[in-house]
């Protein structure tokens, strides 16, 4: 019998996910933050550029936004961020944005080639096991966000690696194996702790099930890897409770936000059925995330091995239903909450379906009859994808997008910094920014730290101008105007230095 040499199945996933990358994110990976949930991303963006202004010091993160005190706030664990600093030490502080980019889409890569490794060990079939991952690949929130700064697609990503050693575990019986997916589950739980449910579903299925079913179960180790993950996220939850207490911060979300009265209703009808339901996945796909489990879970219960995938797929559910209900409220404008939340679940659940329908295959008619199919569906898949995610990140002229691109905010941004420095403003002094409401976007263009006037506090300019003893105020051209007309005794005392078509600069 004719066998594969080892590398060639990983060196064919490659290859198909480097020809994805090129096809989405060719454009893409030199970008800074706009769009879809340019707020959230250029947040994550300050965070890795404070880091490496400010020494590299992983305890004290902080953005550009000085609501806080010294910008310093509490945040989930920013390890992607402070390796984008770290990067920039090596390539440049100018391409720390590129690196953050890519580095988030090599994590992606990681957790993507786990899902296609767990099921070529189980199948030996290349084909087939290409079709979780390519299938993941060409959702719309997951090509955008794994080559973005937010951290849901890299926590999902590492809670697939954390599936594939723990496969590892009920396959072998190894306890470097479940070591190895206990710490990529708890690292997941750190940077996004909605992914916190795996964590919790992995850790109750070897305490329950494992006990019988391996053959040598060390619960003193066992435990002592347990405790270690819980001390770690109970240690750092507490850390960022007291960042934010102590430096006076509410930047990042830390605490649940369930639906309000009549929200669920609103997210259904409204924000899931109008749109989001073509940004989490493209159509077909929706064909796939019913019919793979549909015919692949009932084949699970004939093996033991199977019905332990079983019971964990049980944790799991219970496990996301009850986050879903505790952040359901960010669902309703928020689309990568359902990356973090929902995404793992759907990963172990395709995988293990799609390994368990092909293993009952064995006639090379059927053989051949289920690669064609998987690629036929890659094919589709890929086309609908392709078509999409051009349409998202160029933003397209066609009322689908028709309704989103005026809260998007950076036109006016490009080049500020520059033209700041031409203007004799140094990195260094603080700006306060008129009329914008995303905490860091404006300030990572402009490369400065400062305050900011949201829409509805633009009256308090010459008293937050005092008060923080800022002397320089930029401000897009329509904010700026609008602020004039409701009172224009604010700018006294200021004098426009540069008025782009655009925006507009002021200094005292």
């Amino acid at each position: 019998m004719r066998t594969t040499h080892p590398a060639i199945p990983l060196f064919v996933f490659t290859l198909v996910f480097l020809v994805m990358c090129f096809v989405y994110y060719a454009d893409l990976v030199f970008m800074y933050p706009f769009g879809f949930h340019e707020w959230a991303q250029a947040d994550r963006l300050a965070l890795a550029l404070k880091f490496y202004d400010n020494g590299m010091n992983f305890f004290k993160p902080a953005t550009f936004n000085l609501t806080s005190i010294k910008g310093v706030t509490g945040v989930e664990f920013p390890i992607q961020s402070w390796l984008a600093a770290a990067l920039g030490h090596v390539f440049g502080r100018e391409n720390i944005s590129t690196c953050f980019r890519l580095l988030t889409l090599g994590i992606s890569y990681a957790g993507l080639s786990a899902l296609f490794l767990l099921c070529y060990r189980h199948t030996r079939d290349i084909i087939v096991s290409l079709l979780v991952p390519v299938f993941f690949m060409c959702s719309p929130i997951f090509i955008y966000y794994s080559c973005s700064y937010l951290p849901d697609t890299a926590a999902v990503s590492l809670c697939f690696v954390g599936f594939y050693f723990f496969d590892r575990y009920i396959s072998d019986s190894r306890f470097r194996d479940l070591s190895k997916a206990i710490a990529f589950l708890t690292l997941a739980a750190l940077i996004k702790t909605s992914t916190g449910t795996m964590l919790i579903g992995i850790m109750g299925i070897t305490v329950l099930w494992a006990p019988l079913r391996t053959r040598i179960y060390a619960p003193g180790k066992v435990a002592g890897v347990f405790l270690y993950s819980v001390v770690a996220l109970i240690a750092y939850y507490f850390y960022n409770q007291y960042l934010n207490k102590t430096y006076q911060s509410t930047l990042f979300l830390a605490k649940p936000y369930p639906f309000q009265e009549g929200e669920f209703d609103t997210y259904v009808n409204h924000a899931f059925k109008d749109f989001w339901i073509r940004e989490y996945f493209v159509l077909p796909q929706y064909l796939l995330l019913v019919g793979i489990p549909a015919a692949g879970i009932p084949l699970l219960s004939k093996s033991r091995e199977g019905r332990t995938v079983l019971a964990t797929l049980g944790l799991f559910v219970l496990g996301v239903v009850a986050m879903a209900l505790l952040f359901g409220h960010q669902f309703i404008q928020h689309d990568y909450y359902v990356v973090s939340i929902y995404f793992p679940l759907f990963g172990f659940m395709l995988i293990n379906s799609v390994v368990a329908i092909r293993q009952q295959i064995e006639e090379k008619p059927a053989r051949i009859s289920i690669r064609s199919f998987a690629i036929g569906a890659m094919l589709i898949l890929f086309v609908f994808a392709d078509h999409h995610t051009y349409r998202r990140i160029h933003l397209s002229d066609d009322r689908y997008y028709s309704g989103w691109k005026d809260n998007f905010s950076t036109a006016w941004l490009k080049g500020t910094d520059k033209q700041l420095d031409e203007l004799g403003v140094s990195r260094k002094e603080h700006v306060v920014v008129v009329g914008e409401n995303a905490p860091n976007l404006s300030f990572v263009y402009l490369d400065r730290s400062g305050y900011l006037l949201e829409e509805h506090q633009v009256l308090q300019f010459a008293s937050l101008m005092k008060e923080k003893n800022v002397r320089v105020a930029v401000g897009a051209n329509k904010k700026m105007e609008d602020v004039y007309a409701q009172d224009s005794t604010l700018f006294n005392g200021f004098n426009v230095v540069k008025k782009e078509k655009m925006w507009v600069v002021m200094r005292k």
